[in-house]
């Protein structure tokens, strides 16, 4: 994986992300809602995993899963709103640039 600049200065100076298709990520980031998103959340951070499960355990085939992390208990309803949002947009921006959805191979929706 290579650290990717997406061509927003701002954004680029704030996050630092990683991703192995620069094309892809810059598309993902492309949107001025979910850079907004992202950036009211601190300590976030999000993750495409491979079919490969917990534990051992497998996803089933050609599904990766969109996982998020973050640093700290949220304790208050509208940061959690907020990550859903955030959740929500990604999912959204990964179908709309061809990287999710059915028949992907990739993000399962």
């Amino acid at each position: 994986m290579q650290d990717i600049q997406v061509g927003h200065a701002e954004f680029d100076e704030d996050f630092v992300l990683k991703g192995n298709d620069e094309a892809k990520v810059r598309a993902l980031c492309d949107s001025e809602r979910l850079r907004g998103l992202v950036s009211a959340q601190p300590k976030l951070q999000l993750a495409i995993h491979d079919d490969d499960g917990w534990f051992g355990t497998k996803y089933p085939p050609a599904v990766d899963v969109l996982v998020f992390d973050i640093a700290e208990q949220i304790r208050e309803v509208h940061r959690l709103k907020g990550v859903y949002d955030v959740f929500a947009e990604t999912l959204s921006r990964l179908s709309e640039i061809g990287v999710a959805g059915k028949g992907t191979g990739a993000v399962a929706l």
